[in-house]
């Protein structure tokens, strides 16, 4: 390091050692101080003229100010001129200097007397114009208050009473107009398992003289790849180790960063790897029948669902994961799964049909491994080792959440504005956890990190899942599959939009059709209660579908989170006639009689919730036709003769019956065998 960095920062140092001891004499019991003379940093090249600005600062009007300075131990800069063009004591009483650049002292004074005065205030009150000597030597010059005679620096108020004052003094950092080659940081100490590269890093390399720093590397480790291999300061040098195929060790070596126009031609940059070997971590998880809401802080080095469950695979009914969107994975229907990969920064819903325990083996990762948030719900897993209070746990981004959910035996809930009734009080390892968050943000958990582990990033092995336009997530999801499915008799086309309704029309899901009418999981999202907005239906709500903006006849119930509905035969209703009807309506169902099926017709003139039931002559509901939300139009429902069971109805007399909104109209058919 070069002798005047050093004095650099002994400089630095005093200058801080003497801002603290103003700031803290209050605490000591002195009185504070409310009135600074300030000059500034600057960095300058020899040979130039440059201002320095001298500012005041006062809690007080002041009377009369003087300002000796100093500029110390050196022959090579001078004071050039004065000026007091904006100062503050413009037009308030007479100002005035005295300059000997023999001994290099400079005394400002200000005169408000007998009427004047400086009111309270801060800003400039001279501007100092000094001259650096070409052949200045790099280094740093202190511009120092001194003592002209006996209290001759003084500030006064209006009653001519000498007030507390205090000096902050300049310094001047020498250049050379030579380019100075000036790297940040000056050392770089990477740490890694064998087999894998660690994260890059960030060299800054600046120029501290004022001619360009034209740079370029002369010479680097072979282990390591950089961005760029010369460049103009100020730039930005990306260090890339590639050291996966060595062994456990420690590689040492420098970075030669070269200008042969600068005052130093070459600046080193000291780099070392040290590889650890990988312990191989095994997590074992208590898996229980029923839900279990789990994450693991290793990176396994195979991601692949099937690899990690394969233990366990006839124990699972369907696990989801989260990212943006929902993911399902079904071990009996692969085909339709959208979660097939695992990774170490989510939380996993496992649904199991037996007890059982989960082992996951792979690389120990960093307890603060940064795990990156996206506005409204994140499934996360807890990396730490030890179990955290939630609030120190979310410390990196409690500002910006809204409710943290856990699952450990039954659901907990942590609300930063309802600390009250938290139940979520702790987080724990092998558990993962619900987030919903204002804003995009990164999790770091806070705590001790174990020094056997290190920062280890997804791979990207968990797919994003972002949903359609107008589909919000929830942490409560259904999903629609199938494939080879038919509208009206037909194979429904490749790239057709299927829709699915809330019974109020809600948009709650949609998949684009893929070959031979197949969709894959598709998740359909329950209502969040904890929001004013309607994402989807309730538990036991209806869900209804359109196939290209064609309402079908058929709907399901959302039955609970995780559970799958495939898809076969869909029936269409007749497209609302651009015609509107004017009046609610129930037509007579035709044929009548008939055998084995009948077409029943009825109006909506509004958007209405419709119901259409067939009871018997008993007045037992035999089956329900339709029941959901449809757009004012003109529709028909068939009903094919059997009960809700799907079993054959007896011949005989039926009753069917429309309910839209206030409307209630019932009328006979006639079912023959």
């Amino acid at each position: 390091m070069r002798k005047g960095s050093i004095t650099c920062k002994t400089l630095l140092v005093i200058l801080a050692l003497a801002m603290f001891a103003a700031f803290a004499l209050p605490a000591l019991g002195t009185p504070p101080y409310h009135n600074f003379v300030i000059l500034p940093e600057l960095t300058v090249a020899s040979g130039q003229t440059f201002a320095m600005s001298v500012r005041l600062h006062n809690e007080a009007p002041l009377s009369k100010v003087t300002v000796p300075l100093l500029i110390r131990d050196v022959d090579f800069l001078n004071i050039d001129s004065i000026s007091f063009v904006g100062s503050r004591f413009n037009g308030l009483g007479t100002a005035s200097f005295t300059l000997d650049n023999g001994v290099h002292t400079l005394l400002l004074k200000f005169d408000g007397a007998p009427s004047g005065f400086l009111p309270a205030g801060d800003g400039g009150i001279a501007n100092i114009y000094l001259k650096m000597a070409p052949t200045a030597p790099v280094g740093n010059v202190v511009i120092d208050t001194t003592v002209l005679g006996p209290d001759i620096y003084l500030l006064q108020d209006t009653n001519s009473v000498a007030v507390e004052d205090y000096f902050v003094f300049g310094l001047i950092h020498v250049t050379s107009s030579k380019p100075i080659i000036h790297l940040q940081p000056t050392a770089f100490n990477f740490v890694t398992y064998v087999g894998v590269n660690p994260e890059a890093d960030t060299l800054f390399i600046t120029n501290l003289g004022s001619d360009p720093l034209n740079w370029q590397i002369t010479h680097k480790p072979s282990w390591l790849t950089l961005s760029s291999s010369s460049g103009t300061a100020p730039s930005t040098l990306v260090l890339a180790p590639d050291v996966a195929s060595y062994p456990v060790g420690v590689l040492v070596d420098s970075i030669a960063v070269n200008d042969d126009n600068a005052l130093v031609k070459t600046e080193w940059v000291y780099v070392s790897v040290t590889i650890l070997e990988n312990p191989v971590v095994t997590r074992c998880l208590a898996m229980h029948k029923g839900w279990n809401l789990i994450s693991w802080d290793v990176d396994t080095p195979d991601d692949d669902i099937e690899t990690i469950i394969k233990d366990i695979k006839g124990c699972i009914d369907v696990v989801l994961g989260f990212e943006q969107g929902g993911a399902t994975y079904d071990p009996y229907l692969s085909q339709f799964s959208t979660l097939t990969t695992l990774d170490h920064l989510h939380g996993y819903w496992f649904r199991m049909n037996c007890d059982t325990t989960l082992c996951v083996a792979g690389t120990k990762v960093a307890p603060d491994t940064p795990i990156d948030l996206e506005q409204n719900w994140n499934l996360v897993s807890y990396l730490p080792e030890d179990a955290d209070s939630t609030p120190h746990a979310l410390l990196s981004v409690l500002d910006g959440i809204i409710v943290a959910l856990g699952f450990d035996n039954g659901g907990l809930t942590y609300d930063p504005k309802q600390l009250q009734f938290a139940t979520l009080k702790t987080m724990k390892p092998g558990l993962g956890y619900w987030l919903k968050t204002d804003g995009s943000a990164t999790l770091i958990y806070s705590g001790p990190i174990p020094k056997a582990s290190v920062h280890v990033a997804s791979r990207g092995t968990m797919k994003a899942f972002p949903p359609a336009s107008g589909v919000i997530p929830t942490t409560e999801w259904i999903d629609l599959f199938g494939d080879g499915i038919t509208l009206d008799g037909t194979l429904i086309p490749t790239g057709t939009v299927l829709a699915a309704y809330d019974e109020d029309g809600h948009l709650c899901g949609q998949a684009t059709v893929g070959n031979g009418g197949k969709i894959g999981f598709t998740p359909v999202y329950r209502d969040d209660k904890g929001t004013t907005t309607v994402e989807g239906p309730d538990l036991g709500g209806s869900i209804n579908l359109t196939v290209k903006g064609i309402p079908v006849q058929q709907s399901y119930t959302f039955s609970g989170l995780g559970d799958r509905i495939r898809l076969t035969t869909l029936t269409s209703l007749s497209k609302p006639s651009e015609n509107l009807p004017r009046q609610f309506g129930l037509a007579q169902n035709y044929p009548n009689p008939f055998n084995p099926g009948t077409s029943i017709d009825f109006n909506l003139p509004v958007a209405s919730r419709a119901t259409v039931d067939v009871y018997n002559v008993v007045g037992e509901r035999v089956t329900t036709l339709l029941d959901r939300f449809l757009p004012a139009g003109r529709y028909s429902v068939n009903w094919d003769g059997a009960n809700a069971d799907g079993k054959p109805a007896s011949s005989g007399m039926y009753f069917y019956r429309l309910k839209a909104g206030e409307f209630t109209d019932t009328k006979k058919m006639m079912l023959v065998k």
